[in-house]
C-alpha cells in the first residue's frame, strides 16, 4: 500500500505526514512492536540541541512505494529537517525472512552543536537488555562498574530486548551508539 508493507510475518504501517512507523504487527503472535505511549516513533529521525535538550521540529515526509517483489517489498521516505537538508530512510520486508530493515541515509549540514538520533521506542514490559560489546555479551548496569556510564553504550553488533512475551534484536551496521531506555539528557 502507499503507508504500509506487509508480508506473512508483519504488518508495518508508516504515518503519511511523517514517515514515522506507527505500528509493526507480528501476524504470528498478534503483538504490537511499537510503543504508542512512546515520545517518538519507530524510525524517526530526532534533531536535539545538545546544550538545551531542545528537539528541533522537522519538516513533512513523502512516503512512496519501492521494491515490489516476489523476494522484497519496501517503502522510501524522503524529508528534511534542521541540519540535515536531505533524509532517506527505506524500510523493507522480505518474504521468507522474519526481519525488517530499516536502512537511513543523512546529508548533515555544517550546522553545528546538534545531535542526531533515530529512534526504536519497541513497546517491551520492563525490558531484560544485552548487548554485543568488543570481545563481550553485556547486561547493563549489572556487568558495568559502580558510576560507570549508564547513558550511553557502544555496540558492536546487536541489541537483544525482551520480556516474558518476547524479543527484539536490533542490529546496527553503522551507527555503534545506543541509548536504551530513552532519550537521555
Amino acid at each position: 500500500g502507499d503507508n504500509y508493507l506487509e508480508n506473512r510475518f508483519f504488518r508495518v504501517t508508516l504515518n503519511p505526514q511523517t514517515g514515522a512507523v506507527n505500528e509493526i504487527i507480528d501476524k504470528e503472535t498478534g503483538r504490537q512492536w511499537v510503543d504508542r505511549e512512546a515520545a517518538y516513533r519507530v524510525n524517526q529521525v530526532i534533531v536535539r540541541q545538545p546544550r538545551t535538550g531542545d528537539v528541533l521540529p522537522h519538516s513533512e515526509s513523502q512516503v512512496q512505494r519501492s521494491e515490489a517483489g516476489p523476494v522484497l517489498a519496501s517503502l522510501v521516505v524522503k524529508g528534511s529537517g534542521p541540519g540535515c537538508p536531505q533524509r532517506t530512510q527505506e524500510i523493507t520486508l522480505y518474504d521468507d525472512v522474519k526481519r525488517i530493515d530499516f536502512a537511513t541515509r543523512l546529508l548533515k549540514d555544517a550546522t553545528s552543536h546538534q545531535e542526531i538520533y533515530v529512534a526504536f521506542p519497541f513497546d517491551v514490559d520492563r525490558p531484560h537488555f544485552r548487548f554485543e560489546a568488543a570481545g563481550a555479551i553485556v547486561e547493563p548496569i549489572r556487568d558495568q562498574w559502580p558510576g560507570s556510564n549508564t547513558s550511553t553504550y557502544a555496540v558492536q553488533d546487536w541489541v537483544h530486548a525482551k520480556d516474558s512475551r518476547g524479543g527484539v534484536v536490533f542490529c546496527s551496521r553503522e551507527a555503534p551508539l545506543v541509548k536504551l531506555g530513552r532519550l537521555w539528557p
